[in-house]
């Protein structure tokens, strides 16, 4: 007999599937403390026996509970995470999955126990006794009083049984076994960690026979004369069933069920989430009604809501939490779509799976587009060349099909859902197609949407991932070809696909330090219609908390990722790619997101005084925004004021002059001058105060460089070289800058590898299959030897030549350094001359790293921040005076790596409290780094816990930076931002830096 763990059936015994309503019938929750052990797989529907000793809460993984975070992986009461992407974790043999035993942990599986109280004489006649699970994973099967109710797969989908035949007065026992590892897992190979239990909400609802079991709003919008059209149905056992309803607002007080009605609305959109509350009314319950309007369709190339084109500028969303895992309370749920709307974020993707029924309840309020997809993907099944695929094989039809029918009735009545998706990296096959079909004769008023229909056969939008800018262009003119990692298309296929608008369903990959090219992306969205807008990878970095357990920052807090719990299998930290940190705080790339997508874009022509402000939203004009000015100097704002501009229609363009300002306000004429505009928001918004910046532009007057003043002329001294105030030793290699130990700087040529750094997707040769970071550990570029050529005195300068290079290589860089002092500063002309066969080779950075005193913890500078900067994203960084500690420019990446470049830097002062230290300036704005550790300890680290502070704070000065890309999963960095020795400009090969002592 087959195990029900290694069948395909999705479930027995459970009721049809119902949209999710609030209603007023009563319900029991379950949530809570039930009683817990582990149940050996073999003997799944074993009749239950006794409670477990332990307990356990409700929802919650039982891998999650079992470990606490300051415990060893062999105190896990519960078996462990495990994190894979594609990989099966498992020997690859569908449908069958491991019996092993419990000790082995071959399949956890996990047996709930509780008892229910129900009234003393609950009434059986007129009331079912329905037993709901919101989410298990991966198989559940159910005991009511010790009578075997059913099962179900299908994780992130929720299922209901009916108890009432078992039911009995007072105390009632329900038992609930999950399992791991089913046939169900190799449909839901969704690049997360495998964890597994009851995550999600249980309840006991209490049904009247004469209450609402399911309803339908069908609520369509049409532009053309602003009105809506308003159908509500209901049923009852799966029959129609006539209720009235309510809508005061719009003035429908006792509306039947099953008919039509035309009334003047406005209507929903992520812009405008206008929703219109009422109650559907049956003799024995009340359902709360949230309508929002709207009309979806394809036009041409676009897709349109309301008769507008929509620009999707969206996210991925995976639901985690670092101590709960994909356990997310209500607060956590608001709380994130409240930071998505601040990032200007108009869309979300749900991948791979439906969400929590509560998120897309605020995406309704909050006003998000949704694309909800279901929970299906088999993307282990690629690296057999997809033989076996469930898209295609017929015994998996009935599962696929059902997950997509629970999605759809789960969420058919929530405005904010623009398409349905089939779900992800399942290839193609007829059982998709089916899925397909049955979704578009079910609801006809959503798009259809898979990633996975290359030839967009059965969807209505083309869509890819991680397409390249120049692909991209192609296909945003319409000139892409037939070719497809399904093989090449038809000539009719490649018609038709040409034909719809195109998606990147995910781009921008937030891997690390990243993601790159935004700005490059969003330009061609704006300029061919034909780009709808893309998902960028993905919200939320999945670290699970742990605490270091020794070493000298034991007890501090770290991220876990791929291989932390000992897995056999896994891919590291791929798990680690989220826009956002795992405790929620908004990572760099997050910010610059937030600036690319925002739907105001102002530039400002510093010599005329003009600023031009373009409004990029679809439906919204300005006035819900202020326009503030803000212009300064090196010293910080000097002077703000109101901006006062026309309301600027949706769309549309505007002209402003900003204020004239005498020179005394801006400080000396002939320091550098900056102007700022930015839109805020007029009133408290739900998800953002009074005063939230929605855009900022700004841009500067040229500076004219300071007079150097009296040259003081070197000279020889016992041990080496004096210049002013910087002491050399006998190779010319700097010592002290006045009474301060300063280590010489040295070149640089490579960084702590981002994880951009650790993948070179489309190589076609050996060599450049290695990623840039293995490019500068084969070549040595990240552990250089330096020799000092020449050391003397030429006139009013010391001049020293060194050599830089990597043992085994004929390839080096030939620096010349020119010392000038002037008083108590000092100048350095730096030229570095590249020596040997550079070609091909990918650099890191062309920088001078010094150390400096450990006391100079304070950073001040004039140039691009607050935050760090990288060539390829610096938009939402802008030019002002900043100050920060050396702790707080560090940005704590899960797996650490570069960070904290800040760029577009005129001058940087580094010093301790009472400011004693140095200012550092060039006459072209450079690159400035400080950490508290070396590159070579940053690039050794693996967590933030793997870092100590040493004795020095290393200062870097960068003539050039590497861009950041989206290779970790995605196209090559863009050839604009990758540093070649052989086509370095005249700045990034010779600088001038000057050295002013402080205090």
């Amino acid at each position: 007999m087959v195990s029900p763990l290694q069948d395909t059936t999705p479930w027995q015994g459970a009721l049809p599937p119902r949209a999710t309503a609030t209603s007023s019938a009563p319900q029991i929750s379950l949530d809570g403390p039930w009683a817990f052990r582990l149940h050996p797989a073999r003997d799944i529907d074993a009749a239950p026996g006794a409670p477990g000793h332990d307990t356990i809460q409700v929802p919650g993984h039982f891998q999650l509970q079992g470990l606490e975070p300051d415990k060893r992986l062999d105190e896990a009461k519960w078996g462990l995470p495990a994190y894979t992407n594609v990989i099966y974790p498992l020997p690859v043999d569908p449908p069958r999955v491991p019996l092993g035993d419990i000790h082995g942990q071959a399949n956890p599986v996990g047996e709930y126990q509780r008892t229910v109280t129900v009234p003393n004489d609950p009434d059986t006649e007129t009331t079912r006794w329905v037993l709901r699970f919101e989410g298990a994973d991966s198989h559940l099967t159910v005991w009511w009083n010790g009578h075997r109710v059913g099962h179900s797969t299908g994780s992130r989908l929720p299922v209901e049984f009916d108890v009432t035949p078992w039911l009995r007065p007072g105390e009632n026992t329900v038992v609930a076994r999950v399992a791991q590892w089913s046939a169900a897992t190799w449909i839901e190979d969704q690049d997360q960690w495998w964890l597994s239990g009851l995550f999600r909400s249980v309840a006991l609802l209490p049904r009247p026979s004469d209450g609402i079991d399911d309803h339908r709003v069908v609520a369509d919008y049409d532009p053309a004369t602003g009105t809506g059209h308003l159908t509500v149905t209901a049923e009852r056992a799966g029959e129609p069933v006539e209720c009235t309803y309510a809508l005061p607002e719009l003035g429908l007080l006792e509306a039947v069920t099953g008919q039509t009605y035309t009334v003047q609305v406005t209507p929903w959109s992520a812009e405008r989430p206008t929703l219109y509350q009422g109650v559907l009314r049956a003799p024995g319950e009340e359902i709360r009604l949230s309508v929002g309007f709207r009309r979806v369709e394809v036009s041409g190339h676009q897709v349109l809501a309301n008769g507008e084109p929509v620009l999707f500028l969206g996210v991925n969303r995976h639901e985690w939490h670092p101590r709960t895992g994909r356990t997310l309370d209500a607060a956590t749920m608001e709380a994130d779509v409240r930071l998505m709307k601040r990032l200007n974020v108009n869309a979300v993707r749900t991948s791979h799976y439906p969400p929590h029924p509560y998120f897309l309840d605020l995406c309704d309020r909050y006003g998000l587009w949704v694309i909800d997809e279901c929970d299906l993907e088999t993307h282990g099944f690629e690296l057999d060349g997809w033989q076996g695929n469930p898209g295609t094989d017929p015994q998996w039809a009935d599962a696929l099909l059902n997950r997509v029918q629970r999605m759809v009735h789960r969420d058919k009545n929530h405005p904010s859902i623009i398409m349905w998706s089939m779900g992800n990296e399942s290839d193609t096959g007829p059982n998709i197609a089916a899925m397909a079909q049955w979704t578009r004769d079910n609801d006809p008023t959503r798009l259809i949407h898979y990633e996975g229909d290359q030839a967009a056969a059965y969807v209505d939008v083309f869509s890819q991932m991680y397409t390249g800018l120049p692909q991209l262009e192609r296909i945003g003119k319409v000139e892409e070809g037939p070719e497809s990692r399904q093989g090449e298309l038809t000539t009719e296929q490649h018609e038709v696909r040409r034909t719809r608008p195109y998606l990147l369903c995910e781009y921008a990959h937030a891997m690390g330090n990243g993601p790159g090219d935004l700005a490059q992306y969003r330009e061609l969205f704006d300029r061919y219609e034909r780009l709808i807008g893309g998902f960028v990878w993905e919200w939320i970095d999945h670290g699970i908390l742990r605490r270091a357990l020794s070493g000298p920052n034991k007890g501090q807090e770290f991220y876990a990722y791929g291989g932390d719990f000992g897995e056999e299998l896994h891919d590291g930290n791929f798990v680690i790619d989220g826009l956002i940190f795992p405790d929620r705080t908004p990572s760099p790339g997050a910010l610059e997101m937030a600036a690319v997508y925002s739907p105001i874009a102002i530039s400002i022509d510093p010599d005329q005084r003009v600023a031009t402000v373009s409004n990029r939203y679809r439906e919204l004009d300005t006035t819900h925004l202020d326009f503030h000015w803000i212009a300064g100097d090196e010293t910080g704002p000097r002077a703000e004021g109101p901006l006062n501009l026309e309301v600027i229609a949706a769309g549309d363009q505007a002209q402003v002059d900003l204020p004239a300002l005498p020179d005394a306000n801006l400080g000396e004429p002939t320091g550098e001058r900056w102007w700022r505009v930015e839109a805020r928001l007029v009133t408290d918004r739900p998800w953002a105060d009074r005063g939230h910046v929605v855009a900022r532009g700004e841009a500067s007057i040229s500076t004219t460089p300071k007079a150097t003043g009296p040259v003081s002329t070197p000279r020889r001294t016992g041990a080496g070289f004096q210049a002013g105030a910087a002491v050399f030793d006998d190779r010319g290699q700097l010592v002290r800058l006045g009474e301060h130990a300063i280590t010489a700087p040295r070149v640089e040529l490579a960084r702590a590898p981002i994880d951009n750094d650790r993948r070179s997707p489309g190589a076609d040769d050996a060599w450049h299959r290695l990623t840039p970071g293995a490019q500068w550990h084969e070549l040595g570029l990240d552990r250089l030897h330096d020799e000092v050529l020449e050391a003397q005195l030429s006139g009013s300068q010391l001049r020293v030549v060194t050599r830089t290079a990597p043992a085994g290589r004929q390839l080096g860089v030939r620096t010349s350094w020119q010392w000038t002092a002037y008083g108590s500063s000092v100048e350095l002309d730096v030229a570095l001359d590249f020596e040997g066969d550079w070609r091909g080779i990918e650099l890191g950075r062309i920088g001078l790293t010094f150390a400096l005193p450990r006391p100079w913890q304070q950073v001040t500078w004039f140039g691009l921040g607050p935050g760090e900067s990288y060539p390829d994203s610096r938009t939402a960084v802008w030019l002002d005076r900043h100050q920060l500690s050396v702790a707080q420019w560090q940005t704590p990446y899960v797996r650490p790596q570069e960070n904290g470049n800040r760029s577009g830097v005129r001058w940087a002062e580094v010093a301790d409290h009472q400011h004693h230290g140095i200012r550092i300036s060039s006459d072209i704005p450079f690159d400035i780094g400080l950490a508290p550790w070396s590159t070579a300890a940053l690039a050794a680290a693996e967590h933030t816990t793997d870092l100590v502070g040493e004795d020095q704070v290393w200062l870097h000065l960068d003539l050039a930076q590497r861009g950041l890309g989206s290779a970790a999963c995605g196209p090559r960095l863009s050839e604009e931002f990758v540093l070649r020795a052989e086509t370095l400009t005249e700045q990034q090969r010779r600088r001038r830096f000057r050295f002013d002592l402080l205090g």
